[in-house]
C-alpha cells in the first residue's frame, strides 16, 4: 500500500514540477489573469493528480501488454500532460498563444534539466535512492522543486526581472521545436536508461538529460538579453537624435524670445508718444506678446517640467492650445531620462499632427492624469487629419524616413513596457487618443 502511494507521488512530481517551473517563469514575465489563484488551483491540482494516476494505469491495465504498446502509450501520455499543462498556463496568465510559448518552454527546459540532475544523484549512489522509499520520494520532491526555484532566482537576479522583448510571430516555431526535441530526447533517453540501468555508461544518458535542456535555456536567455541590449543601444542612439532635435527647437524658441524682446523694447519707448486710447492698445499688444513666456510649470517632476515648458512655449508660438493637468510626483518610479524621452515623443507626435490642421479650433492638445486604486493613468488627446494606421499599439508611419519616424511610437511603447505599464493607442473620429496606465506600489 505504501509503495503504491509513493509511486503515485513520484509520478505526480513530473506534472507538478512542470507546472511549478512554467508558472514561476510566467510570473516572471507575464501578467496574471483576474482570479489568478483560483484559476491556478482549479487547473494545476487536477493535473498533478492526473500525472500521478499513470502508475495505476500502468499496473492495472498495461502491465500485461506488450512493451512496444507501453512505449507507445508513454509517447502519448507525457506529451498529453505537457499540452494540458500549457492550457492551464494560458488559462492563468494574460497572454497570447504565441507569446506564452517563451516562458512555458523555458519552464519545461528547466524541469527536464532537474530530472536529469536528479538521475545523476542516483548515479552517485546516494543511500536509498535506487529503491523507492519515503526518503527517495521526499528527496526527489525537495531536490527538483528547490533546484527550479534556485535557478529562476538566479535568472531574476541577473536579468533584474526585465521584460523580455521579442517577436513571437517569428519565434513560435523555435519554441515548439525545442519542446518536441526535448520531449523526444526525454522519452527515448529514459527508455535507454531503463535498458542500461546496470550499465557503467548510464551517467552519459543522465548528463544529456541534465545539460542539453539547460544549455538551450541558457542560449535562449543569452539571445534575449542580447536583443534587449541592442534595443537599449538603439534607444540611446535615437535619444541622441531626439536631443539634437530638442536643441533645434530650443534654438528656435530663443530666436522667438529675442525677436519678442526687441519688439517689446521699442513698444515701451513708443508709449510716451501715444495718446490714452493708442497706449491701451499698445499695452494689450505687449501683454499678448509677454504671454508667450508664461509657461512656468511645476508638476513635481523636474524632467516633466522641462519638457512641458519646452513644448508649451512651442505651442504658444505656433498657435496650438496645449492644456495640461498632470501630477509629476506620481512619476517618481521612472528615471528622469525616461520621463523626458517618453513625454517628448508623445508631445512631438501630437504637435506634428495638429500642425497639419488649419482649423484653429482643432489645433488642440490635452494632457491629463488620474490616480485611483494604485493605478496611474495618463491620457493625451489631439485632433488629426489624414489616415492613421494602428498596428499592435504602434503607428504605421507613411513617411519616407520610416526607420527614424517610426521610432517615436516604438520608444513610447518600449518605455511603458519597461515599467510594466499598459499602452492603448486608438482613434475616435478625428481625435487621436493615447492612454498609459501604471500600477504603483
Amino acid at each position: 500500500m505504501l509503495t503504491d502511494f509513493l509511486s503515485f507521488i513520484e509520478e505526480s512530481i513530473y506534472s507538478g514540477c512542470i507546472i511549478f517551473a512554467t508558472f514561476l517563469f510566467g510570473n516572471l514575465y507575464l501578467k496574471r489573469r483576474s482570479n489568478y489563484y483560483l484559476r491556478s488551483l482549479t487547473t494545476t491540482i487536477p493535473l498533478t493528480l492526473l500525472g500521478g494516476s499513470y502508475y495505476f494505469i500502468l499496473m492495472n491495465y498495461l502491465k500485461s501488454l506488450d512493451i512496444d504498446f507501453v512505449y507507445l502509450f508513454n509517447a502519448f501520455w507525457y506529451p498529453g500532460l505537457l499540452v494540458l499543462s500549457y492550457l492551464a498556463f494560458i488559462f492563468s496568465f494574460k497572454t497570447s498563444f504565441l507569446k506564452s510559448l517563451l516562458p512555458f518552454t523555458m519552464g519545461f527546459l528547466l524541469e527536464t534539466s532537474t530530472f536529469g540532475f536528479f538521475r545523476l544523484f542516483i548515479d552517485l549512489k546516494v543511500i536509498g535512492l535506487r529503491e523507492i522509499s519515503v526518503f527517495s520520494v521526499l528527496f526527489e520532491l525537495i531536490f527538483r522543486f528547490l533546484l527550479v526555484f534556485i535557478v529562476i532566482y538566479i535568472i531574476t537576479y541577473f536579468t533584474k526581472k526585465k521584460k523580455l522583448n521579442y517577436d513571437p510571430n517569428s519565434s513560435w516555431y523555435l519554441f515548439i521545436g525545442l519542446i518536441v526535441l526535448i520531449m523526444f530526447l526525454r522519452l527515448n533517453l529514459q527508455g535507454v536508461y531503463e535498458v542500461a540501468f546496470n550499465s557503467s555508461r548510464e551517467w552519459i544518458i543522465n548528463i544529456s538529460l541534465a545539460l542539453i535542456p539547460l544549455v538551450f535555456l541558457i542560449l535562449i536567455l543569452a539571445i534575449l538579453t542580447n536583443l534587449e541590449l541592442n534595443k537599449d543601444k538603439s534607444l540611446l542612439e535615437n535619444l541622441l537624435l531626439e536631443k539634437e532635435k530638442q536643441y533645434q527647437i530650443s534654438k528656435e524658441n530663443i530666436d522667438i524670445i529675442n525677436r519678442k524682446c526687441h519688439d517689446i523694447k521699442y513698444q515701451i519707448r513708443s508709449l510716451e508718444f501715444l495718446d490714452s486710447e493708442n497706449k491701451k492698445e499698445a499695452i494689450d499688444e505687449m501683454s499678448k506678446s509677454i504671454s508667450i513666456y508664461d509657461t512656468s510649470i511645476n508638476t513635481g517632476n523636474n524632467a516633466l517640467n522641462a519638457i512641458l515648458s519646452e513644448k508649451s512655449l512651442y505651442c504658444v508660438s505656433h498657435n496650438i492650445k496645449f492644456s495640461k493637468i498632470i501630477d509629476g510626483n506620481k512619476l517618481s518610479f521612472m528615471k528622469l531620462s525616461d520621463v523626458f524621452a517618453l513625454f517628448g515623443n508623445i508631445l512631438d507626435n501630437a504637435i506634428e499632427a495638429v500642425e497639419k490642421i488649419k482649423d484653429g479650433n482643432k489645433r488642440v492638445i490635452s494632457l491629463t492624469s488620474s490616480f485611483q486604486n494604485n493605478y496611474l493613468t495618463i491620457r493625451v488627446d489631439n485632433y488629426f487629419i489624414n489616415e492613421v494606421k494602428i498596428n499592435n499599439d504602434s503607428i504605421e508611419t507613411t513617411k519616407s524616413d520610416k526607420a527614424y519616424h517610426g521610432f517615436g511610437t516604438k520608444s513610447i511603447k518600449y518605455i511603458v513596457e519597461k515599467y510594466n505599464g499598459n499602452l492603448i493607442i486608438k482613434t475616435e473620429g478625428d481625435i487621436f487618443i493615447l492612454v498609459m496606465s501604471f500600477k504603483l506600489a
